[in-house]
């Protein structure tokens, strides 16, 4: 895929006295990229902790597409509204997708109360 709305960030928009112009956008320092890179794989690690692997690759395939896209060229105006457009637009829904799947099937699991706690051989207990 070759963009979202989020590499615009200098793009100029000048096609209406409405738009909005993107060309005063400063570009990000390496530390701001370090410090948000650094945000995102520390989210993927939180999922990994807790998540099914269907969840897990769903976020370490968005994790990339993000770090594609935040390198990749700034896309036009007219790029940026026919990715609108297209299929591929919205970049969390399969990983809202399998979220949702997820959720479902942790909602369906019948609750025990008595048996949520157990206790492991070394004498801690954790929730099941």
């Amino acid at each position: 895929m070759s963009g979202t709305c989020a590499s615009a960030k200098s793009c100029t928009a000048t096609s209406s006295p409405n738009a909005r112009s993107f060309s005063s956008t400063p570009s990000p320092t390496r530390s701001t990229i370090r410090r948000n890179c650094s945000r995102l794989y520390a989210l993927t690690n939180r999922i990994r902790l807790t998540a099914s692997q269907p969840v897990l690759a769903e976020a370490e395939h968005l994790l990339s597409r993000i770090a594609d896209q935040y390198f990749s060229r700034n896309l036009t105006v007219e790029e940026m509204r026919q990715l609108a457009h297209s299929a591929g637009a919205d970049p969390l829904k399969a990983f809202g997708e399998a979220c949702r799947a997820e959720l479902k099937s942790i909602r369906a699991r019948p609750v025990n109360p008595r048996r949520a706690f157990r206790r492991n051989p070394d004498r801690t207990s954790t929730l099941r």
